[in-house]
């Protein structure tokens, strides 16, 4: 929000670009399934947020789809044109880049609101989920626990990049 307190010719609209799509690709993240569980348009919808929601939501998912990841729609556009002089003659070519970015204070305002409303969410569970986990350890027999294989974590070599993590 920094960069938008300083007057508009002064913010850095690569910044701004940056940190929008890194926020739309994180949000998208949250409703992916696969190696995680994600959350649902329910959970959107559950929210006790005023105004429309769900089509912010399904805004903020389309933006990081169509223009974010994939841009094929026309939010970023490049035209080119001739360059013509006053007495009608071509003197060259022109090209002009557009690029839309709802990266407002408001638009980083409502997402970043809907983003905390998902996160108090997802705390939730996971403090429900754990303390079944927790209750369910103490029943266990020594036996049982001995058979767990041990919590490890290696860091990935760089050429792993591009491959899923295995399921666990």
């Amino acid at each position: 929000m920094a960069e938008f307190e300083k007057a508009e010719e002064d913010h850095d609209s690569l910044l701004i670009r940056a940190m929008w799509s890194s926020a739309l690709v994180a949000y998208k993240r949250c409703f992916e399934r696969g190696k995680r569980t994600g959350l649902t348009i329910e959970d959107v919808r559950s929210l006790a947020l005023q105004g429309e929601v769900e089509g912010w939501h399904q805004f903020l998912l389309d933006m990081r789809d169509k223009h974010v990841a994939h841009s094929v729609n026309p939010f970023e556009e490049v035209r080119v044109g001739a360059i013509i002089d006053e007495e009608g003659h071509g003197v060259g070519a022109a090209f002009v880049s557009l690029f839309y970015m709802s990266a407002t204070p408001e638009g980083v305002w409502q997402l970043g609101k809907l983003a905390h409303e998902l996160l108090q969410l997802v705390r939730s569970r996971c403090e429900t989920e754990f303390d079944v986990l927790a209750e369910t350890v103490t029943q266990m027999s020594r036996e049982s626990l001995a058979a767990l294989r041990p919590l490890e974590h290696v860091i990935p070599a760089p050429e792993t990049a591009g491959t899923p993590r295995p399921s666990v």
